[in-house]
C-alpha cells in the first residue's frame, strides 16, 4: 500500500531500487521489503521496466514483482515522478500469501532526484 524506497541509477539505462513498505502482497497486511532492478529508456521522459523480489517481513512468503511504466526524471536536481502498472507474480507456496491469482496494482511515486 505505502512504501519508502531508494533508487540508484548505476548505468545509463539501469537502476536498482530497495524499499520497505506496508502490506498489499496478495492481501497480506504487514511490512514488506523489496529489491528491484530497472531498465530505463529515454532521457527525461523514460519507459521503465523493473523486475525484482518482494518479501513479507511478517511471514516466510515472497514473490517476484514486475513494474512497467513511465518515469519523469530531470537530468539535474528536481522532482521525479513514476507511474506504473504492477502485476505481482506469486513466487512461493500458495499458503505463504494465500495466492489464488496474481496481485495487480498501480504504482504512483513522487521523489526527489539528486
Amino acid at each position: 500500500m505505502y512504501a519508502l524506497s531508494f533508487d540508484q541509477q548505476f548505468a545509463k539505462q539501469f537502476s536498482v531500487r530497495a524499499g520497505i513498505g506496508s502490506g498489499g502482497i496478495d492481501h497480506t497486511i504487514g511490512p514488506t521489503g523489496s529489491l528491484l532492478i530497472s531498465y530505463l529508456t529515454g532521457t527525461v521522459h523514460k519507459l521503465e521496466i523493473s523486475f525484482g523480489y518482494v518479501s513479507s517481513l511478517k511471514t516466510a512468503g515472497f514473490g517476484t514483482s514486475l513494474f512497467i511504466g513511465y518515469r519523469f526524471q530531470p537530468q539535474e536536481d528536481g522532482i521525479s515522478l513514476r507511474f506504473a502498472v504492477n502485476p505481482m507474480l506469486a513466487g512461493s507456496a500458495p499458503s505463504s500469501f494465500g495466492s489464488v491469482g496474481n496481485y495487480n496494482g498501480i504504482q504512483i511515486a513522487l521523489g526527489y532526484s539528486i
